[in-house]
């Protein structure tokens, strides 16, 4: 898969990866049509600002624990490859959740800004709401969003769902984002598993 396709795809998994304080009695769609220009204004990073704080923390757990089980060297490599030439593995498993999350976007904003057009190199050219489904207090929108990055444009049916957080709404991550952090910890756990390889073995 094209990095440039990934880039795609993390675009249409930020569509139900963050939450963004709601004005009071504002509606679960003015809620998502917020979100959306705020992607489109600020770009993919300005989804740090907006993540649910039980879904950072549930990113970051998925992740952290990744820097500690890893050889050192390995683990800093990996830490500055996503957080940073400053960052290193101890850093980032201290790192609050909300900073976690921060940083990662951050990272893939930096990743994508020689993609092409829109911000971070992510263009969001249209995004409409199909439909709306009630379960209990969570609310699953029927979502279609067309997102562009360079020449490559995609078009992608989502289901985007929202819950209470505080007197607003939150959006849960999207299965796209879960499966990236499954992906970095199937990386992390290779690089690891070489680490021991390269050790010297003790004379017996």
């Amino acid at each position: 898969m094209s990095l440039m396709f990934n880039r795609l795809l993390l675009c249409a998994a930020l569509f139900a990866a963050a939450s963004v304080p709601a004005a009071a009695g504002e509606s679960p769609e003015a809620f998502m049509q917020r979100y959306v220009d705020a992607i489109r204004s600020d770009g993919v990073s300005a989804a740090a600002d907006f993540v649910h704080p039980d879904e950072a923390e549930r990113f970051r757990a998925m992740l952290a624990p990744l820097f500690a089980a890893m050889p050192e060297p390995q683990a800093d490599a990996m830490a500055q490859t996503f957080f940073g030439g400053k960052a290193d593995a101890a850093k980032v498993a201290a790192m609050p959740a909300g900073d976690f999350m921060r940083a990662f976007l951050s990272f893939v904003e930096q990743q994508a800004m020689a993609a092409g057009p829109g911000k971070g190199g992510i263009e969001i050219r249209q995004f409409d709401m199909l439909g709306l489904v009630p379960e209990g207090d969570v609310r699953h929108f029927v979502t279609r969003g067309t997102v562009a990055a360079g020449p490559i444009t995609m078009t992608k049916m989502e289901v985007v769902s929202i819950r209470p957080d505080g007197d607003g709404w939150g959006m849960l991550l999207s299965g796209e984002l879960d499966g990236m952090a499954q992906a970095i910890k199937a990386s992390a756990r290779r690089a690891a598993e070489a680490g021991e390889d390269r050790k010297p073995q003790a004379d017996q």
